[in-house]
């Protein structure tokens, strides 16, 4: 499918949308699995790396929640869609840390997927942070076989009440430490939220997949090997 111009559309979630698959139907309720899937539970204990890097973990706005390598040329069109909506396009959104490897126990995690040209990020999300509902953008990690891409997303504190996590009309929810789940990262809207007291924390890994990784996919649940 040929993506529009962008330079045709002054809103990002518009032209999104315009690429999408999704039905953007909200009388339609999503069902568990559609747009999301469970890969399983990873066992261990991290929570003295946890401590770490939540406090060591940059804030970030929606202009700086890229890694300095990365180019955003949809950043002015994202900042608008905040504004018109009434929203602040310069708040913090979550603390984010690009610095995995300073982590042994996380990193090792974040090893076992096996992904070429991956991107190890860690998502910390305080009390009253949100993250905007948008769709991925992540076609530049395989221009020519995006359908290889995946964004896995690994819950490193449990889930508690004010832990918001929604794909399209449903929410992913009720997660333990060490759950690991993916979605349709080219096609389904999300967005996330932290309305209770306590952090969010997540590893996040964008890349290619490899043998392993789609063994992982294909098995799910799939039973992880004591990693840690």
């Amino acid at each position: 499918m040929q993506r529009p111009n962008a330079e045709n559309f002054t809103s990002n979630y518009e032209w999104s949308k315009s690429i999408s698959k999704y039905h953007f139907d909200d009388t339609v309720i999503d069902q568990p699995g559609e747009w999301f899937q469970d890969l399983g539970n990873i066992r261990g204990d991290w929570n003295d790396e946890l401590e770490r890097i939540i406090v060591d973990a940059p804030e970030r706005t929606w202009a700086t929640r890229k890694s300095e390598n990365q180019k955003n040329r949809f950043l002015a069109m994202e900042l608008n869609d905040i504004a018109e909506g009434g929203g602040n396009p310069n708040a913090v959104i979550s603390r984010l840390g690009y610095n995995v490897e300073d982590y042994p126990k996380v990193n090792r995690i974040a090893d076992f997927f096996e992904l070429e040209n991956v991107q190890k990020r860690l998502h910390v999300q305080l009390t009253g942070q949100l993250w905007h509902l948008h769709l991925d953008k992540l076609y530049h990690v395989d221009k020519i076989h995006p359908d290889r891409i995946v964004r896995i997303m690994i819950m490193l504190t449990p889930w508690t009440q004010g832990h918001i996590y929604q794909y399209g009309t449903t929410y992913y929810s009720h997660w333990k430490a060490g759950d690991v789940h993916i979605f349709d990262w080219m096609n389904t809207p999300h967005s996330t939220a932290n309305t209770s007291y306590k952090p969010r924390v997540t590893l996040q890994l964008t890349g290619i997949k490899t043998s392993k990784t789609q063994e992982i996919i294909d098995n799910a649940p799939y039973t992880f090997p004591d990693i840690l």
